[in-house]
């Protein structure tokens, strides 16, 4: 009986855990290495969907993605099309004008707080850059609750927040 608990565990975790499969084409995998030093539009990108985000919901607490939840890929058409899973999380600042486009180095996210990990919440999101014209559209962003025990994640609920 274990045993078959244990795979059932397996696979709700191996079957719920986010993937960029939401993209209709293969890319470039890319890892935070090379965002961080290579594809900076994929991170500006990210403070745009965060910013709209914050904006549209009201939130009290600023959002913030989280660095090492990036699961990203790179389709190299009219321009980077980046397809990303992200994970974000309400961070300790207010969701003010002054705190726009901080990131989770200057608003860290407590993990110790029971509510900031209910709120958590992955999101799938489609971008394309155009470095050349300074230009960054958001194509799709579909975000999803997340059920958590001890740090694994069980589910993705069925909650969507689709704006594009």
């Amino acid at each position: 009986m274990e045993h078959t608990a244990c795979l059932v565990l397996l696979f709700l975790v191996l079957r719920f855990t986010p993937t960029v499969s939401f993209c209709e084409e293969h890319g470039q995998v890319i890892n935070l290495d090379e965002i961080n030093n290579h594809f900076t539009d994929l991170l500006q990108g990210l403070d745009l969907v965060l910013d709209q985000f914050n904006d549209e919901k009201g939130v009290l607490f600023k959002f913030v993605f989280l660095p090492g939840s990036i699961d990203a890929r790179r389709i190299v058409k009219d321009g980077n099309k980046f397809c990303v899973s992200v994970q974000i999380a309400p961070s300790s600042c207010r969701n003010t004008v002054e705190n726009m486009s901080k990131r989770i180095d200057k608003c860290p996210v407590n993990f110790s707080d029971q509510k900031a990990i209910d709120q958590t919440l992955w999101c799938d999101i489609e971008m394309l850059s155009r470095p050349w014209l300074n230009n960054i559209q958001i194509q799709k962003r579909v975000c999803q609750r997340v059920l958590q025990k001890s740090g694994v994640i069980f589910l993705r609920t069925n909650f969507v927040d689709s704006n594009f």
